[in-house]
């Protein structure tokens, strides 16, 4: 089990498989309408809690996303700052794929000898981010897998997550929005 914090709001539990047997739980059970998911993630909580010192209270609201990985899992959790009184569920997966390049070079790469056709991604929106680039794709469910495998070869790809998304828009510069065209850049 690895406890990281994002910032003073946000953090990530990652669980191998071997955690989460010892939880007494798996990824398809992890639903929070479910007594034992509550338990897990009070237990969770708890840990994270004495990890990272801060007064997490395992009742104040929050969003918990939940990401499978091939390793086992990652739960990430963000602390709600207002009295949000609706209904809290887990959400299980994003719709896009964020991508982040070291360098330009790294990103005409990928786009370069990327096997994709224009009809695979729905939107692409590409970032100035940090010190290198970021590009948010949204594919089409049934290339979701693949489209994954090949930008790793090219870039870190944080486990499918809003956050990482939401992360990028809000302190990067977008340069470019709409469809890649199939010959790249």
């Amino acid at each position: 089990m690895r406890i990281e914090a994002l910032n003073e709001n946000s953090f990530y539990i990652l669980l191998t498989h071997e955690d989460m047997k010892e939880l007494g739980i798996s990824f398809e059970e992890l639903d929070y309408s479910n007594i034992e998911t509550r338990r897990v993630i009070w237990t969770l909580l708890e840990e994270a809690r004495n990890a990272l010192k801060r007064d997490i209270d395992p009742r104040s609201k929050m969003l918990i996303e939940v990401f499978k990985g091939e390793t086992g899992c990652k739960i990430e959790f963000t602390l709600s700052k207002n009295d949000y009184t609706g209904k809290l569920k887990i959400k299980k997966e994003s719709p896009t794929i964020t991508a982040l390049f070291k360098d330009f070079n790294r990103l005409c790469a990928f786009t370069d000898i990327r096997v994709l056709t224009e009809n695979e991604t729905e939107k692409t929106e590409l970032f100035k981010y940090r010190d290198g680039y970021a590009l948010i794709l949204s594919p089409k469910p049934e290339f979701k897998g693949k489209l994954r495998l090949v930008l790793s070869e090219y870039a870190f790809v944080p486990a499918d997550s809003l956050l990482s998304e939401q992360l990028v828009r809000e302190y990067g510069s977008l340069i470019f929005r709409g469809k890649l065209p199939p010959q790249g850049l």
